[in-house]
Parts: C-alpha cells; structure tokens; sequence
C-alpha cells in the first residue's frame, strides 16, 4: 500500500511552517495513542516496516540558495528509520500523569531539519499492562487530515497484521547548490502559474456562491459575520509570550453522547464540541478573577479543504475566525449560538475569502517571506486570535498494531505566540478525544482548563437531556473536578445529600418535602404513582400520620421526594435516601410492609 510519488517543491502554505518556527514556537502535530498491552519488538519490526510505503518519510528539506523559492523535498542517502524510533520506560507506577509529563517534554523539542521531519517514541511500563505511542511530524509535512490519513499505514483494522514486504532504497544523492539554485528559479514561475490557477478557481467558486440560487442566504450570511470579522481580539489570561515549553494533557467524551446533545439542541457535532470548549473558556477566565460579560473568546478553527478523493500530504487548509461569547450561563442557548455563528461563518464562505488573502500573501517572494518570519519573536501589537481549535475525524473503529489495540487517540497540535492554550479534537472508536496543549510560561494551569472542559461538557449533556453512556472511552488522566454546586432550594425543601438524615421533629404543622440528591444534583420531583398509596390512621386525638413505604426497587435512577407529615413524634425517625432503585434504609421487610396502627398515646411511634 505505497503512497503515490509526492511533490518535491513546497507551497507557500507548507513552507510557512518552516519559516515561522523557532524555540519559542515548534510547529510540528503529533498524538499520544495508548496500547491495549506491551509494545514488544516483533510489533516495532512491523511498525517499522510500514514507514517506507510513505515517500515523504525517507525525505528531508532542502533550503534554495539565497531563499528565492521555497524549500524542496528530497531522499536522504543516510536516512535509517531506527534513528527515527526511540524507546523509553517510565519509573514505576507508570502512571497517565507521567506519560502526559513526557509527552509535554516530548513536544517541546524542535525536530532536525537534518533528516526526515517525523519521529515515534515507543512508551514502555504504562500501569495496566500497557504501552504506548507518542508520534510527531512536521506540520510542513501534513496538517491534521492527512496525518489521520497515515494512522491507517502504520496500523490495521483487525488483530492481524498486514504483511509488509521490503523493498530496495537506492536514493539518487543530495542536489549541490547549482542544480538547487536552477531548480529553485524554475520553481518560481511553477508556483506562480499555479497560485494564479488557484485564486482564479477560488474566485470563481465564490462567485458561484455569490450569484448562485442560495447567494441571498450566502450574503445575509456574510453581512451577518462582518461585525465578528472586526471585532478587535481581547487578550484572555493565557494571552502572553510563550517560552516553548510545552504542558500536555488530554480527556475523552463518548462520541454517543455527543451524537445525543446533537439531536437535542441541533447544530453539528463540531457545534457541541466547540460549546464545551467556550464553557471551559469562560470557566477559565472567572477562575483568573477577570469579568467576562461583553467578552468573546476568538478560535482559528482550520477548515480541510480538500475535495473528495484527494489524498496528497501536506497543508489543505485555511482558518474559520469564530468569536464565541464567554458571558452565557445557559449550556443550551450558548449551543444555539456558537451553531448559529458556525453556520453563518461557513455560508458566507468566510474560509475561502481566508484562503484567497493567504494566496495573496503567497504571491510575494520566498526570500522576502522567509526574511519577514525570522525577525525575532515579539508580542502581538493586536491579537488576531486568542487560541487554536481542530476537529478532525479519525476512523470509528478500532485499529490495532500487531494485534495490540489502540485504546485511545489524543491528538496534538502546536501552541505558540502569544496563544498559550490549543486545542485538538478528532474522533476515533466510539470516542470524542481532546488533547490540550499549553505554554508552561503562558498557561502554567493549562490542566485546570481541561477539568474545566469536563465540567463544561457534563453541563451541557445534563442541559441536552442526554443519559450518561453505560461504555465510554477510556478514561483521561484522573482529575479531582468539583462537585457542581446545586442551585438553592426554598427553605422548606431541604435537600437530603444521599446519606442518612435524622429528621427529628416535634409539632410540624405542615407536610415537609424530603428530597434525595446524587451527587450534589436534585432529582426530579416526587411522583405519586411511584409510591404505594399509604394508609392513614386516625388517633384518639384526629391527627392525620401519613407512613413512608419502602420504595420498589426499579433499574433506573430513583431519587424521589417523600412527603412525611409528622404530629408530635416522640422519636427520631431515619429517612434514607434511594439510590438506583436500591434503598438505604435499614428495616428488612416484605415488599407489603403491615401497617402499624397508631396507637392513642400522643407519644406513639410511627414508622
């Protein structure tokens, strides 16, 4: 399954990740993937043996003399792919929060321009028996769609491996420096030719779209973006210059559940993910002691814009703008707005008008492009945008290497600037996975952002009506997350927090309203038919006890108020809470419990 013969001269858009990367800003993707098992040497000989069937792997960079066109492609004589697999072991326990750490330290280090511009690093002595993969590659070689695209090379969609036969790598040797500065000056009028093809296709397709039968929808939809378009960007707090070092930290959502909020509310998948992002944004903020009313969080969202069947590495990309508010509480009409946004966003074509002024941009000479992004790091006189956010869709079912089965797949995409937080999304198996990337120096606390993306998204589900998915992906890094506060009851409607209250009470004129919480949450109001009709006794007196029955178990959740209206109780009586349908209580008794007559002492016990 070899790759068709890529390219040799980059494009503007590829070459510009080369041109702006430095210390302070790596620039390559990658992805932390755990194995079901040990990763032992026959699966490395395996792995190993798929990466020649990608030309681009056995390929380094090749600058112009004097820059005058961009970077080429071409073999490496010396490439040896075990100098492109590393492995490593953590300490015991081996812990996720130690791999998270290595993969933070992993990320951080710029790759050798001098060979091929991807490594792996194979992760032994993960707990549970497992292993794992932390890959990178250059985002000059792919962007995060095609990098998807080569997970199905380096491994399988079943438990048996694909068999490999090797081949011969005879490479041609490296060009010296005339044949690069004549290839370099071809080049110039190639790229130009077909910059102008491009922006002439661009244009006309726009065109379409602006005269088309939808251009009235199409025009609303622009004019409707324009006030976010020149909203000036406000600095958020992890809006500052970055050192380089890189934090990295990760969590997963079942994609059901995703799939649910999605009927519930409308919009798209992407449109609840985002929601969740700009809840943990706003969450972040009010953890920083700044106010976020009138405020927006601004992502460069990419959008792939490939077309169908088209396979070719590198950068097929341009930048979505979308400004989400901070200051709404309501999970369910922040939603409707971020889908209400996104949607206007894409029918104004607000991504091709994007991608025609970086075709303008590249119009202007490679010398002159690479001068202008080696000028020295410097913070952002205005802000563009405050993060970085991809959704990329990965395979929905299990892939495995040499029989071992991916269990998770965190993506990674690059932080830099004065943008310390990104965020990456891809969908794989049955799971939504965020991995989230920070500056140490910017967003130190870049993992308080990812507890309040759990959060978030919980919140929005909860707000969707959407039940807890009975499997879900495995777990991300265990996290202590706070126990939503619950909202204030009447003073009448105590709560009862899922443990044994003791309700003593002496001449209660009125019914009290006893109400079971799961963790911290109130549940649904009391329904008389779940309850068996209770038989009232009259005393001597004429007070009226109403008796509390033991519920019927039930599978699902029942956390129902009880009513007791209680006249002169001598004891204390123990209300327990019901949790799953199983109750707390400690009485023993049939389902028909007998009820016990009230006695005429005013000092009679009623259960």
């Amino acid at each position: 399954m070899s790759q068709p013969e890529p390219r040799r001269r980059m494009r503007g858009s590829d070459a510009m990740f080369l041109y702006f990367e430095r210390k302070e800003m790596p620039l390559h993707i990658g992805c932390v993937a755990i194995l079901d098992g040990p990763f032992d040497e026959e699966s490395l000989e395996v792995l190993a043996a798929r990466f020649p069937e990608i030309p681009r792997y056995r390929q380094r960079v090749m600058f112009s003399p004097l820059n005058i066109a961009h970077p080429s492609w071409e073999y490496d004589p010396e490439f040896d792919v075990n100098n492109h697999i590393i492995r490593v072991k953590l300490d015991p326990p081996g812990t996720e929060q130690q791999l998270s750490e290595l993969a933070g330290r992993i990320f951080t280090t710029l790759m050798d321009r001098n060979k091929p511009l991807w490594d792996v690093t194979i992760v032994d002595g993960l707990e549970g028996d497992r292993s794992a993969i932390i890959c990178r590659l250059h985002h000059c070689m792919a962007d995060g769609v095609s990098g998807i695209g080569l997970a199905s090379i380096m491994f399988d969609k079943t438990r048996t491996p694909r068999k490999v036969e090797p081949s011969e790598y005879n490479p041609p040797p490296l060009p010296d420096t005339g044949e690069l500065l004549v290839e370099g000056l071809a080049g110039i009028w190639a790229s130009a030719a077909e910059r102008f093809l491009g922006a002439n296709i661009k244009v006309l397709r726009m065109a379409q779209a602006f005269t088309g039968d939808d251009s009235s929808d199409t025009m609303s939809a622009l004019l409707a973006a324009i006030p976010d378009l020149i909203r000036p960007t406000e600095r958020l707090p992890f809006n500052s210059a970055c050192s380089g070092v890189r934090g990295y930290c990760w969590t997963s959502f079942p994609f059901a559940e995703v799939l649910g909020i999605r009927a519930a509310l409308g919009g798209t998948v992407n449109d609840a993910a985002l929601t969740a992002v700009a809840g943990a944004f706003s969450r972040y903020v009010k953890a920083h002691n700044e106010p976020v009313t009138n405020r927006y969080v601004r992502l460069m969202v990419p959008v792939n814009l490939r077309t169908e069947g088209q396979k070719e590495l590198g950068v097929e990309i341009s930048m979505l703008p979308l400004s989400l508010p901070l200051d709404i509480e309501d999970p369910a009409e922040r939603m409707r707005v971020v889908t209400r946004r996104s949607t206007a966003m894409k029918t104004g074509r607000i991504a091709d008008i994007v991608s025609l002024i970086g075709m303008s941009l590249g119009s202007l000479p490679a010398n002159l492009q690479h001068m202008f992004a080696g000028f020295p790091m410097m913070p952002q006189p205005v802000l563009i945008v405050n993060t970085v956010c991809t959704n990329v869709p990965g395979p929905m079912h299990p892939l495995y290497a040499n029989g071992t089965e991916l269990l998770t797949y965190y993506p990674h995409v690059p932080c830099g600037s004065d943008v310390g937080i990104s965020i990456a999304m891809s969908s794989y198996n049955k799971g939504l996975y965020f991995g989230i990337t920070y500056d140490m120096q910017a967003a130190p606390d870049g993992e308080l952002f990812r507890d309040f993306l759990v959060e978030s998204y919980e919140e929005l589900r909860e707000a969707a009506g959407v039940p807890k998915a009975l499997s879900k992906p495995m777990p991300a890094r265990p996290a202590e997350i706070p126990i939503p506060k619950p909202e204030p009851e009447p003073a009448s409607e105590p709560e009862l927090v899922a443990e044994p209250v003791e309700v003593s009470v002496l001449e209660i004129a009125e019914p009290v309203t006893v109400r079971a919480a799961v963790n911290g949450i109130p549940k649904s109001r009391h329904k008389k038919k779940k309850h068996r009709e209770q038989k009232s006794v009259k005393d001597t007196v004429g007070a009226r006890t109403r008796q509390v029955a033991e519920p019927v178990p039930e599978p699902e959740l029942v956390a129902e108020p009880a009513e007791v209206s209680v006249l002169e109780i001598a004891e204390p009586v123990t209300v327990h809470a019901a949790v799953n349908g199983i109750p707390k209580s400690r009485h023993k008794k049939k389902k028909h419990r007998e009820q016990k007559s009230v006695k005429d002492t005013v000092g009679a016990r009623t259960r």
